[in-house]
């Protein structure tokens, strides 16, 4: 009976993904979505893509598939979410990680596919790494201190943006989503007198309890509300709101004004359509 073999580092993808799925899920507040998640968003895709790729272990040296795991990782992110936002699902926390936990899984098996028909030639991680420029010569050498260096410079910044970020930062998630639960086709023309719909979406960051409502308003007139909703910190929701257009006219200005904890001025900066009624 043939032992089937498979690479650690796919091993440990796929289980880091396993647990970040669990740790958003069970603990959404935990520093272990943060711990998990920066390292398998910002490494795990590409690297899994490229080992897809390139199996073979003189293809690419270790140096350019550190590289190319990470450019490539940032490009599946980013075409994932623009499929994402054309489908029903939209660009949100659970579709964004369910999807890239399904492409790494997907790209996971077609690498140990790859891997596992190629006995001699098959890349495998060594822990005792030397440096390509200690064996490279001339320009070869200088274009791999160049990568590394790269490579070290784009991780600094991205370590910075994240720790420069103020932690406990207050702020509040404020959006609308069009027909389709999707942040496109909005309206852009209405019927006097009859009553259109639009989904608006709350996310809580402040911290704290927060009360809010929402005012719709029409070239400057208020012409209906939302209930108003308290959600605790880190709780969102999404609500229909129904209002029904009261004059006619091109280019109106449609606006929607959120107020939190019953403030009679709007908590931020109102969210703004232009509309056409007949």
């Amino acid at each position: 009976m043939t032992k089937l073999k498979a690479p650690l580092e796919l091993l440990l993808i796929n289980a880091t993904s396993a647990l970040l799925i669990l740790a958003i899920t069970l603990f959404p507040s935990s520093g272990l979505r943060f711990v998990l998640g920066v390292p398998f968003m910002l490494f795990a895709p590409g690297y899994v893509l490229i080992a897809a790729l390139f199996p073979r272990k003189h293809q690419i040296d270790t140096i350019e598939r550190v590289g190319y795991s990470l450019g490539f990782s940032f490009a599946s992110a980013a075409l994932l979410g623009l499929i994402l936002n054309y489908l029903p699902w939209g660009v949100r926390l659970y579709p964004v990680l369910i999807s890239v936990a399904a492409f790494t899984l997907a790209m996971s098996i077609i690498a140990w596919h790859r891997w596992y028909r190629l006995p001699e030639e098959r890349f495998q991680v060594t822990w005792r790494v030397t440096p390509p420029w200690r064996t490279e010569r001339g320009v070869d050498k200088a274009l791999s201190i160049v990568l590394f260096g790269a490579i070290v410079i784009l991780l600094g910044t991205f370590l910075y943006g994240i720790l420069a970020t103020k932690v406990g930062e207050k702020f509040t998630e404020f959006y609308i989503l069009g027909a389709q639960g999707k942040a496109a086709d909005y309206p852009k023309e209405l019927t006097l007198g009859k009553e259109t719909s639009i989904t608006v979406g709350l996310i809580n960051r402040e911290q704290a309890t927060a009360r809010y409502k929402v005012v719709v308003t029409l070239d400057g007139e208020k012409i209906d509300e939302s209930s108003e909703v308290t959600l605790n910190h880190n709780e969102g929701k999404e609500q229909v709101i129904n209002f029904t257009p009261n004059k006619t006219g091109t280019e109106l200005k449609l606006e929607f004004l959120l107020f939190r904890d019953g403030g009679a001025q709007p908590y931020e900066k109102p969210l703004r359509l232009w509309v056409t009624v007949k």
